[in-house]
């Protein structure tokens, strides 16, 4: 789920970059406005040539649709992304069935081996129960022998 995290992150980032990218470029591009009444008699450059004209706006088009291709495609990359993300309630219950049947394993498992020990234990203990009753009936048999003295 991280992963997809990233990438819906990573395109966020790329969608706004796009943005601040297209409006820098609009910005640069575009010309002055002339306002009326305003420095009529100054010359700003807003005179326009027609040939340059024609070429500028077929340039800032060709900004325009390329940009828009790519902001559309980002937009549509973050549509996908988000809705391929699980949902909150069937993720959080499926996570915790998941977890649940997990630890009944882990659990299961771990009474096979407790069992298993025990057994051993229990059988290590007979074995010495009967190692000392041998012992003191061995102890008990020297101290009773009359000794030929």
């Amino acid at each position: 789920m991280s992963d997809r995290l990233t990438q819906l992150q990573d395109q966020v980032n790329k969608l706004a970059s796009l943005f601040c990218d297209a409006t820098g470029i609009l910005q640069q591009r575009a010309k002055p406005s002339k306002f009326e009444n305003f420095a009529e008699s100054l010359n700003r450059g807003y005179e326009d040539e027609e040939k340059d004209k024609f070429q500028d706006e077929k340039s800032i088009e060709d900004i325009k649709i390329e940009y828009a291709k790519s902001i559309t495609s980002a937009a549509k990359q973050i549509d996908e992304l988000i809705d391929s993300l699980p949902d909150e309630d069937e993720s959080n219950e499926q996570l915790q069935a998941q977890q649940l049947r997990e630890l009944e394993i882990e659990n299961a498992v771990a009474a096979q081996h407790l069992e298993y020990v025990t057994n051993c234990a229990e059988n290590l203990l007979q074995q010495i129960q009967e190692k000392i009753s041998l012992i003191a009936q061995s102890q008990l048999s020297i101290h009773h022998e009359p000794t030929n003295d």
